[in-house]
Formats: structure tokens, C-alpha cells, sequence
């Protein structure tokens, strides 16, 4: 008995160890072996070269695009979009720019009145010279007067004296008189320049004899610029001053 345990437990040990080899290598065993050719097939064409490189279709290369992991990343996490009202467009209001504003002329100039036409001549060039243009008005002042009379004669004779006289008297002038025609040799508002004129004639023969009149006689006044300030206005009066333009006056622009 003793010795056919032992036989026992040694069939045992051996069953156990069989088992355990079997675990381990087994599957390898069974598993269906690599065909020796398909593996020389594999090696080889790694390490083969062909001898002559075959053309390429362009249409049949294909580019590949490395696209960064960054803009990948963007393009995952983007949201998808979604359809929106169209709003309307805002329109700016059209702002105009301000502009300053123009200070406004208060003041003119006004020359004169001049009685003689030689000084008003003047006066109005030396205006013009200065960039200004002058309008012109007139009013009727009364004057006493020195006139020298030559005679009251018919309209024939009168005639022909007046042509005798003007040679002498550029002044001369025929004036109706009492049915008659007076012949004047001129008419002075100064007394000393028609007596001058008396003695001159006198010394050709001609022998004239004063009257006093009243006359009413046009005065030109003359008015011109625009200015903002009266210190402006003062400015021009100074230069035509210098020029001989008298009687200059500021007066308010109308």
C-alpha cells in the first residue's frame, strides 16, 4: 500500500506539471506558422531600388497640408454658425463744420462836399489808388457870389459878344435878363479872385461891372469803404491825408 501511494501522488505531480507546460507554450504551438516566402518577399522589397523610377500622372500627385495643431484646434472649437437678423445699416449723421463767423462792417468813409470839379477829380483818383470806389451825392447849398457883367444885349449881338469874351474869360456864360441876354465874363465865389479877373480884362479893353448874387450850387460828397472798426477806418483816413484828400469823416455804414 505504501508503495503504490507514492505511485499515486508522482502520476499526480507529473499530470499537474504537463498541465502547467501546456498553459504556457500551448497556444504558440498551435498558432499557424509564417510562410517562410511571404517574409523573404517583405525583407527584400524594403531594401530593393528600382532600376528606373516611373513617371507620375500631376493629376494623380497628392499634396498633403501639415496643418498646425494650433489652427486645428481653432477650427474644432469654432461655433457653428448661426443665422442672424440682418440689421440695418447705421448711417451717420452728416456733421457740417462751423465755420467763424464774419465780423460784420459798421463804418464808412465820407470826402467832401466839393464844390469845384478839379478837387473832386482829384480827390476820387486818389481814392481809387487806395482800392476803393467812390459813390457820389449831391445837394444844393446856397452861395453868395461875385458875377461880372459885361452887358445886356439881343440874342444876336449877345451871341457874338460872348464869343469876343470867352477869348479872354473861359468862364463866360450868357444869362436871360429883363427881355434881354446878360454877358458875364464869370462868376466868383471869392471876391479877391473876381476883381484879379476885373483888371485883367480891363487891360484888354473890356469893361465889366460886379453883382452880388445868390446861387444855389451843387456840393459832391463823396462816400466809400467798409470797415470793421473805427481804428481801421482811422488807418485810411491818415494815408489820403497825406495824399491831399481832405474833409474826411468816419460815418456809420448804411
Amino acid at each position: 500500500k505504501g508503495g503504490l501511494l507514492r505511485l499515486l501522488l508522482l502520476l499526480l505531480l507529473l499530470v499537474g506539471g504537463a498541465c502547467a507546460i501546456f498553459y504556457l507554450i500551448g497556444p504558440d504551438l498551435f498558432a499557424p506558422a509564417t510562410p517562410v516566402r511571404e517574409i523573404a518577399t517583405q525583407k527584400s522589397s524594403k531594401m530593393k531600388v528600382p532600376e528606373r523610377l516611373m513617371p507620375v500622372e500631376p493629376s494623380e500627385v497628392v499634396k498633403e497640408e501639415v496643418v498646425p495643431v494650433a489652427k486645428v484646434a481653432a477650427v474644432e472649437e469654432r461655433p457653428l454658425p448661426v443665422a442672424a437678423a440682418v440689421a440695418e445699416p447705421v448711417v451717420a449723421p452728416i456733421v457740417e463744420p462751423t465755420l467763424a463767423p464774419v465780423p460784420t462792417p459798421s463804418f464808412a468813409l465820407k470826402a467832401g462836399s466839393y464844390l469845384y470839379k478839379r478837387k473832386l477829380a482829384q480827390a476820387i483818383t486818389q481814392i481809387e489808388k487806395m482800392g476803393y470806389k467812390a459813390t457820389s451825392s449831391q445837394s444844393l447849398e446856397p452861395h453868395e457870389m461875385t458875377r461880372l457883367l459885361v452887358g445886356l444885349y439881343a440874342k444876336p449881338l449877345a451871341d457874338k459878344r460872348l464869343a469876343e469874351v470867352k477869348r479872354l474869360a473861359s468862364g463866360a456864360f450868357l444869362a436871360a435878363e429883363e427881355g434881354k441876354y446878360a454877358v458875364y465874363a464869370g462868376s466868383f465865389l471869392s471876391v479877391d479872385v473876381a476883381r484879379r479877373s476885373a483888371d485883367i480884362l480891363y487891360q484888354q479893353g473890356v469893361r465889366v461891372e460886379e453883382r452880388q448874387v445868390k446861387v444855389d450850387l451843387p456840393r459832391t460828397a463823396l462816400r466809400f469803404g467798409e470797415f470793421v472798426t473805427r481804428t481801421e477806418a482811422r488807418k485810411v483816413v491818415r494815408k489820403l491825408e497825406k495824399l491831399g484828400v481832405d474833409k474826411l469823416q468816419i460815418v456809420p455804414l448804411k
